[in-house]
């Protein structure tokens, strides 16, 4: 071995070498300085750190996705208090702001519209909501009772035939994250991924075709709920699986991946 570094290589010289490093003799001797590097018990103390610390990472990734399952229940239980505290709310979209209105005229014009009886002592309140990028706000009302914006909700489709509030709305008053789920599935309805999409009292309602091919509906409260009822919804890593399991998988596979090669290297390292 000695002789070779000794000597002046050419590239032909290189070439053989590499052809030579591969005979039987020469990787039979690697093997030797293998094993007899493997015993330094530094290396081995460095090995069972590395393999120490690969558990440590699953367990931590364990904790992790435990962790966000518990901040993610917490998260839809709080959204389902707040939409029930809206449940004698209601939206009006759509109707033009004038100076120094006062909304809850707008809203008696509109009930009276869609032949619902409404007095001004029905309401509770009424305001335009702050938007940055609605040109016309929205107007939430809040009634004095829930059977007062029942009424009022369930004669909204009248507005389809009004010439006076043409293109205005009435719509459930429905929290941030509800928002957000509810254009999601209007989106899949675009795309037709979906048959359809509504609410009913602050449920996201979705109409789709079952594998079976039946037409059912179903009242979600996240998007999991709507990629479970849709797959091809569902968000893919590059590996084409789902995030959340690709990153478990990925744990698991990095510790089996530390013990394979600590078994291999106590193999090497062997007498035998």
């Amino acid at each position: 071995m000695s002789e070779f570094k000794d000597s002046v290589d050419t590239p032909v010289d290189k070439k053989r070498k590499f052809c030579d490093i591969t005979s039987p003799e020469n990787i039979s001797g690697f093997i030797v300085m293998l094993r007899t590097a493997l015993k330094d018990p530094a290396i081995q103390e460095s090995f069972k750190g590395i393999l120490k610390d690969a558990t440590e990472v699953k367990k931590l990734k364990e904790k992790v996705i435990t962790l966000e399952k518990r901040i993610e229940d917490l998260e839809l239980r709080v959204d389902e208090q707040d939409q029930y505290q809206r449940r004698t709310s209601a939206t009006i979209s759509g109707v033009s702001e004038t100076s120094n209105e006062n909304t809850d005229d707008v809203v008696l014009e509109v009930a009276r519209e869609i032949g619902v009886d409404l007095e001004p002592q029905d309401i509770s309140r009424s305001h335009r909501l702050p938007s940055k990028t609605k040109p016309v706000k929205d107007i939430v009302v809040r009634f004095i009772s829930y059977n007062k914006r029942r009424m009022f909700y369930r004669n909204r489709t009248k507005l389809k035939n009004s010439s006076r509030f043409k293109n205005v709305y009435i719509n459930d008053h429905l929290t941030r994250h509800r928002q957000h789920l509810l254009f999601e599935c209007r989106k899949a309805k675009r795309n037709e991924q979906i048959i359809d999409t509504w609410t009913s009292d602050g449920k996201i309602l979705v109409k789709f075709k079952a594998p079976s091919g039946k037409e059912t509906v179903s009242s979600i409260t996240s998007l999991k709920d709507l990629f479970a009822l849709v797959p091809a919804l569902a968000p893919l890593n590059a590996n084409g699986g789902a995030d959340q399991d690709s990153d478990s998988e990925s744990s698991d596979d990095s510790v089996a991946s530390a013990m394979d090669f600590s078994a291999a290297l106590q193999a090497v390292s062997g007498d035998g």
